[in-house]
């Protein structure tokens, strides 16, 4: 009980401080870094990412003017914005702590003084949740895309200019596509050149089959061309690499669900002699540094097996 009750003191501690910490960094740097940034983009000829090229930002989606690494509350404001979720940082770090807090005090109860090494587990839960919302968004995003080339054609075709299709996309279709493209109409609305809005959507989503669409219309309004062609070739192009990756992924169906049983096999047996051969386990649960070292061996091989089976087509 001991262990517990020192556990849940030291689990506090840390998070008060963190908290402490983290509203002294937004009241004195949080404020006078926006206003610089947004400065910035406004009185530079190139507002957003000058003549950078897209896919070289997707594989460093966080160099900028002065080339330096982001913080932080940086990486969380941009992972909070790619998954689509209503969090602001600060309730980011409220709930990070508080599932490190809740899992640390699950752990005490079988692990005793070893509990404080489930804390940063926990820390990690929410920010699981967020790259598999993020993950989840992009593949919806994806998968709206060539429907709303072929929309954008239409509209084109009709008379309509590119603007305002853009602007009845994001009226006609269902979230997450609409959301995106009412945001890139809004920041256009607002001063921002249409290259400096596109580039930020396609940045902001991550999506390769988004930045396509936005290298090609970026190419098309300056050199020219006959855009109704380019916007739905574009569209039979990616509709038939989805059908690729979708035939990739029957194909890799049966070693995705044999990583799957690896991963939860060792989970399933613990949890089944824990309860129907409590004396059998007991030698493992009192030794907890065997315990540890098995989570870890565990996790770690979770990662691999995630990394061998998932294929980017």
């Amino acid at each position: 009980m001991n262990a517990i009750l020192m556990s849940t003191v030291a689990t506090g501690c840390i998070l008060t401080a963190l908290l402490l910490l983290h509203m002294v960094w937004q009241w004195a740097c949080g404020y006078p870094s926006t206003l610089k940034t947004r400065l910035r983009q406004f009185t530079s000829k190139q507002p957003f990412h000058g003549s950078q090229s897209i896919f070289k930002r997707q594989s460093e989606p966080w160099s900028s003017e002065v080339d330096r690494r982001p913080s932080i509350g940086q990486m969380a404001e941009r992972l909070l914005e790619q998954s689509g979720t209503e969090w602001s940082v600060r309730s980011f770090a409220i709930r990070s702590g508080v599932s490190g807090a809740l899992v640390s005090l699950v752990a005490a109860f079988f692990l005793n003084a070893y509990a404080m090494v489930f804390v940063p587990l926990g820390c990690l839960l929410p920010i699981c949740y967020l790259v598999c919302k993020r993950r989840r968004r992009r593949n919806q995003l994806a998968k709206q895309l060539p429907a709303v080339l072929q929309f954008l054609g239409r509209a084109v075709r009709s008379g309509q200019t590119v603007p305002s299709a853009m602007s009845t996309v994001a009226e006609a279709f269902s979230v997450p596509v609409s959301t995106e493209f009412a945001l890139c109409c809004d920041q256009q609305r607002l001063g921002l050149s249409r290259e400096s809005s596109l580039r930020e959507m396609a940045v902001r989503c991550g999506v390769m089959e988004l930045q396509i669409f936005v290298v090609a219309l970026i190419v098309q309004s300056r050199s020219g061309g006959d855009i109704v062609t380019m916007l739905e070739n574009l569209a039979v192009t990616l509709r038939k690499r989805q059908q690729f990756d979708q035939r990739v992924r029957c194909l890799t169906a049966e070693g995705r669900m044999q990583a799957f049983v690896l991963m939860a096999l060792p989970i399933v047996a613990f949890a089944g002699l824990y309860f129907l051969a409590p004396d059998y386990i007991g030698t493992l649960i009192e030794r907890p540094s065997i315990l540890v070292a098995a989570l870890s061996a565990q996790a770690l091989g979770a990662c691999w097996v995630q990394s061998i089976i998932r294929i980017d087509v």
